[in-house]
């Protein structure tokens, strides 16, 4: 019977240490959301200037007839270089647009889970009489 007390005393130090980490994670999210939308709207500002800097060179016909004129393998891995820029950029930038869309969520969802959890603990203070 003692030994039953105790597995049931350490499950529930464990769902509480859980629910405290799990908090503390929230919490810590909550916390870098600031450097989290820094990052995207930097992707959302580069990405498009790279994009279009790549766009440029690749239709300036000039741009590629010069650099082909200095040796056909590096006029070749000038053009992968700029398709591989073009679909990370683009990459970047859809990535940053979804990540921004989910921090905007994040936000409310934050705010209602804090007024939420304040909430019960009011209730409880109240129903315990420790107000």
């Amino acid at each position: 019977m003692a030994e039953e007390r105790m597995t049931r005393e350490n499950v529930d130090r464990e769902r509480l240490s859980l629910l405290e980490l799990i908090d503390q994670l929230i919490y810590h999210i909550n916390e870098e959301r600031f450097w989290f939308n820094f990052i995207c709207l930097s992707s959302i500002v580069a990405s498009p200037v790279s994009i279009a800097v790549a766009l440029y060179i690749i239709l300036h016909p000039n741009i590629l007839r010069w650099v082909y004129r200095l040796g056909s393998f590096l006029g070749s891995l000038f053009v992968v270089y700029l398709g591989v820029n073009l679909l990370a950029s683009t990459l970047w930038l859809v990535l940053a647009l979804r990540e921004l869309q989910f921090l905007r969520a994040w936000n409310r969802r934050f705010w209602r889970y804090k007024a939420l959890t304040e909430q019960v603990e009011r209730e409880m203070r109240r129903m315990f009489g420790e107000e």
